[in-house]
C-alpha cells in the first residue's frame, strides 16, 4: 500500500495549492491547505498496514487496539479544539494527529518489543 500511495500523496502535497487554483479557481483556494494537510498526514496512514499485520500475527492485538483507541481519542480532542477555530483545516489536523500518534506508537512498540 505504501508503494502505491506514497508518490501520489507526496506529489499532491507538493502541487496542492497550484492544482486547486488551476482546477477549481480562486473561489476554492481556501481548500488547498486542507488538501495538502490531509495528504501529508496520509503518509503515516499508508505505512501502517504492514505493521498492523505484523502485530496481529505476533498476537499483539491488545496493544494494537489500545494504541488505536488512544490515537482516535487524541484525534477527537484535537478536532474539538481545532474545528471551531480552523474549520475544515482543523478537522484535517485532528484526523492527521490521531493517525500519526497511532503510527508512532505502533512503531515504537514494535521496535522495542521485537529488537
Amino acid at each position: 500500500l505504501a508503494l502505491i500511495s506514497l508518490p501520489p500523496l507526496l506529489g499532491l502535497a507538493a502541487i496542492g495549492y497550484p492544482a486547486v487554483l488551476l482546477i477549481y479557481g480562486n473561489e476554492y483556494s481556501a481548500m488547498a491547505p486542507v488538501a495538502v494537510t490531509a495528504c501529508l498526514f496520509g503518509v503515516s496512514r499508508s505505512l501502517m498496514p504492514p505493521l498492523i499485520n505484523f502485530l496481529r500475527i505476533s498476537n499483539e492485538q491488545r496493544f494494537l487496539i489500545a494504541c488505536s483507541v488512544t490515537g482516535a481519542l487524541l484525534g477527537a480532542l484535537v478536532d474539538l479544539l481545532a474545528i471551531p477555530r480552523l474549520g475544515a483545516l482543523g478537522a484535517a489536523w485532528g484526523n492527521g494527529v490521531g493517525q500519526l500518534v497511532t503510527f508512532l506508537g505502533l512503531w515504537m512498540y514494535a521496535i522495542r518489543r521485537f529488537q
